[in-house]
């Protein structure tokens, strides 16, 4: 509904190939005055084409669909936010990412810092990358350390181990206590 009513007949094209899709397969697909091909074709065409990758490649070309028109027509974002939650996705810095890895909305819980690398971690994970999950999600841990370390007037000594950086910080920020005293009123 989006790409039909939001692009024209070449920007689809266009954002078709940026989202993975070999668009010599539609070169003779064309609009004109009369007799050419309309956008209700042209996506038609592009469902044959993208219901014939495999489960993997379809989902990353999906999710760079979505991701190219989040980004070529902000102001279409309220109502693709609306699709795609229905679909269990969600946008965070422009990046789509599945609602069971996070809820974005509790992005707003960490420092500001970590959140490009969680959003990164997700979304590597969600493609297979489980190395690079794995990196970004340290990354992001790495980041809410200092952070924390900092807001705290703490300096992060260049020799402090990632092991040693969270440590430290949790103790700072009483992170440990609150968890437990949250514990023990659940019972």
């Amino acid at each position: 509904m989006v790409l039909k009513d939001a692009f024209t007949f070449y920007e689809i094209k266009d954002i078709s190939g940026l989202a993975g899709i070999d668009v010599t397969h539609f070169a003779s697909l064309v609009q004109q005055a009369s007799g050419g091909a309309s956008k209700g074709y042209l996506i038609t065409a592009l469902d044959q084409e993208i219901e014939c990758f495999d489960h993997a490649t379809k989902s990353k070309v999906l999710t760079h669909f979505a991701e190219e028109i989040h980004r070529q027509r902000p102001d279409w974002t309220p109502q693709l936010d609306e699709y795609i939650e229905r679909l269990g996705w969600q946008f965070e810095d422009g990046r789509l990412i599945p609602i069971e890895l996070f809820d974005v909305a509790e992005l707003a819980e960490l420092p500001e810092v970590a959140r490009p690398d969680l959003a990164k971690a997700s979304v590597r994970l969600h493609d297979g990358d489980l190395g690079g999950a794995l990196a970004a999600a340290c990354a992001a841990v790495d980041s809410a350390a200092n952070a924390i370390l900092d807001s705290h007037g703490v300096e992060s000594q260049p020799t402090d181990g990632f092991q040693k950086r969270c440590g430290r910080a949790l103790k700072k920020a009483d992170i440990l206590t609150k968890d437990a005293d949250d514990l023990i009123d659940l019972g």
